[in-house]
């Protein structure tokens, strides 16, 4: 947030009020307040565990280098791991101990209404806490229009990374 406010970057801050968390709840929580998004382009991040690699200026920028519709930050280990066998093996197979992270993505607002539709009927067929479940699902089924930041261009997840891994400068 400080980060946002020190950019001059109007946000919302999304989850206040829920009562009972979920991670799956993001995915509701972003497409009902998807009608106070008047930006062309969505950038969402959890409140921890992620950081922006570059200047902030310059992301729209640099997401459009991908060519894709919508681009999440990756990770070193696969989760969940109840995610079905095809879906590991095709990330497995497109860049070594680097795979998708749903804490933190940038997107085109028009996909991000149609991905989070998608996530929604999907989440009436499976139940788990884990909205990364449903991304991966989606990931799977739209790539190439779906990308990660393999090489952290834009920004990088800190999620399941030891604290002796993380240094600053």
């Amino acid at each position: 947030e400080k980060c946002l406010l020190n950019n001059s970057i109007n946000y919302l801050k999304l989850g206040i009020n829920v009562k009972t968390w979920n991670n799956s709840i993001k995915i509701n929580l972003i497409y009902d307040n998807l009608k106070n998004i008047k930006t062309k382009y969505v950038l969402f991040a959890d409140n921890s565990d992620v950081v922006l690699v570059n200047k902030i200026d310059n992301i729209i920028e640099l997401f459009k280098t991908f060519k894709c519709k919508a681009l999440f930050n990756s990770e070193l280990i696969f989760y969940p791991k109840m995610v079905e066998k095809n879906i590991f093996d095709f990330e497995a197979k497109l860049v070594e101990n680097s795979f998708l992270n749903a804490g933190l993505w940038i997107a085109e607002l028009d996909f991000v209404e149609s991905m989070l539709i998608d996530l929604i009927e999907m989440k009436k067929n499976y139940f788990t806490e884990s909205e990364q479940y449903y991304y991966k699902k989606i990931y799977f089924e739209k790539f190439p229009l779906i990308q990660v930041d393999h090489n952290s261009v834009i920004f990088q997840g800190l999620n399941r990374v030891s604290k002796n891994e993380i240094g600053f400068k």
